[in-house]
């Protein structure tokens, strides 16, 4: 019976200690799997080289290609420093820019933004440490801050929380 008790009380202390959790970053980044971004090219109906404008060369990116999929549909821009390594990813749909990520040198990415049919950031946008913690979150609606945005620490604390009208225009 009291073996029982025992459990319960450790079971509360557990849920509390949950409940009591303080504001952190407590997304994690997933790793990116860079071989199967490398296995793209075997994939590929077309690959278009590129070459990197002054943007892309402040990156530190020294060429580029185009993966082209599914007869066209679908098209993915790899972007490689002078190591080999990717620096920066698009997607796009039907010749729209669906997705972009940049990575650190670890493989990490350094933001996650979705956009719209319009090119402009839009939806949820995310950007990380290079140990993968989120540094600051937020959403954009056609390429403005719109809401809630929060800055974490190195550590993961919440640094700050921002609101944002739908103008863009940050409110006391």
């Amino acid at each position: 019976m009291n073996i029982i008790r025992l459990s319960c009380l450790a079971l509360l202390m557990v849920v509390f200690a949950m409940a009591c959790k303080p504001n952190t970053s407590d997304v994690m980044v997933e790793t990116i799997d860079t071989a199967y971004i490398r296995q793209l090219p075997n994939m590929a109906d077309t690959i278009i080289p590129m070459m990197p404008d002054t943007g892309t060369r402040l990156l530190g990116v020294v060429r580029g290609e185009t993966i082209v999929l599914g007869n066209g549909q679908k098209s993915m821009q790899l972007w490689y420093d002078v190591q080999g390594q990717i620096v920066l990813m698009t997607e796009r749909q039907l010749g729209k820019l669906v997705d972009s990520v940049a990575f650190y040198p670890n493989g990490q990415r350094i933001f996650k933004l979705n956009f719209n049919d319009k090119g402009k950031a839009d939806g949820s946008a995310k950007y990380f440490y290079s140990d993968g913690r989120v540094r600051e979150d937020g959403r954009f609606v056609n390429g403005i801050k719109t809401g809630v945005w929060r800055s974490f620490d190195e550590a993961g604390m919440l640094k700050e929380t921002h609101e944002y009208t739908s103008l863009g225009e940050k409110l006391k």
